[in-house]
C-alpha cells in the first residue's frame, strides 16, 4: 500500500466542536438505501449513503483522505462482496461541513455479480466506519 492509498485507516477528528465533550459522530445520523432491493445476478443496484447533522450547531467532519461516505455489501457469512475491490483514497485532509439539519449524500452503483442469495448493505462515514448505518437487505436471484 502506497502513501496515496489507504484502506480502513481513515481517522476522523472533530474541528470546532460546539458541544464540548460530545463526539462529533454522535451529532450526525447516517442512512443507507439500496434500489432496487431485489435483483437478478448481474443487475446493477444504486446504493445511497447519507449523513445528516442532527445537532443545532454546525458540524465539521474531518478526514485524512477523500473517502468520506462509503458503502459495503456483505453476504450471510458477513464476508464483504461489494465494492468489488478495496477503496483507494487520495491522501490529504478533507472536511465535510454540515449546517444544522443539512444532509450530504453520495450515490454508488454496484453490479450484483454474486451467487443468488441474501445480502446486506451498510453505509459508513469514513473508511474506519466511525459511524455506520444498516443493514438494508438485498436479495439476488
Amino acid at each position: 500500500m502506497t502513501s496515496r492509498m489507504r484502506l480502513g485507516l481513515v481517522t476522523a477528528a472533530l474541528l470546532g466542536a460546539a458541544c464540548a465533550g460530545q463526539p462529533v459522530f454522535d451529532r450526525v445520523a447516517v442512512r443507507v438505501s439500496i434500489f432496487p432491493d431485489s435483483v437478478d445476478v448481474g443487475d446493477t443496484v444504486t446504493v445511497v449513503v447519507s449523513v445528516r447533522n442532527i445537532d443545532a450547531d454546525v458540524v465539521i467532519l474531518s478526514f485524512d483522505t477523500d473517502c468520506q461516505l462509503l458503502y459495503r455489501i456483505v453476504d450471510v457469512n458477513n464476508l464483504q462482496v461489494g465494492p468489488p475491490s478495496p477503496w483507494f483514497c487520495t491522501e490529504g485532509k478533507t472536511d465535510l461541513t454540515l449546517a444544522s439539519g443539512e444532509v450530504a449524500d453520495t450515490q454508488f452503483t454496484w453490479r450484483a455479480q454474486v451467487l443468488p442469495g441474501q445480502y446486506r448493505a451498510y453505509g459508513t462515514v469514513g473508511a474506519n466506519r466511525a459511524r455506520e448505518a444498516g443493514p438494508v437487505p438485498l436479495t439476488v436471484h
